[in-house]
């Protein structure tokens, strides 16, 4: 898991995250699965194709994620607090998350989906 931020709403597309950040992560030759959002980055990025199973079934783990997170109502409501804490609060929801991940609540695994 990977998070970075906080960022206005509205002044960072994901795009632009990615660009100065998480690029800059990635191992030589690995990729990340985002939407076409992410267009324009062909080394780094696979954007959904049509008929994909694979790929629909990775981008649905992906939102397996994020229903942890909504759970928290991280990515629904408006952060009312100093914009200061967003971030501590949102990092200490992503640590649960991956706590809950690795103890009991782990993710559905993508290649399973090809044997059937």
């Amino acid at each position: 898991m990977w998070i970075n931020g906080p960022f206005p709403c509205g002044q960072y597309p994901d795009i632009k995250i990615f660009r100065q950040d998480l690029k800059f992560e990635l191992e030589d030759g690995e990729m990340v699965e985002a939407d076409l959002g992410y267009r324009g980055e062909p080394q780094y990025v696979k954007t959904p194709q049509p008929g994909n199973d694979v790929q629909a079934r990775v981008r649905s783990r992906h939102e397996t994620v994020n229903k942890h997170f909504k759970q928290w109502n991280c990515l629904s409501r408006v952060f009312r607090h100093q914009v200061e804490r967003h971030q501590v609060v949102f990092g200490a929801v992503a640590v649960v998350t991956q706590l809950a991940l690795e103890n009991g609540e782990p993710l559905f695994d993508v290649h399973e989906y090809r044997d059937h």
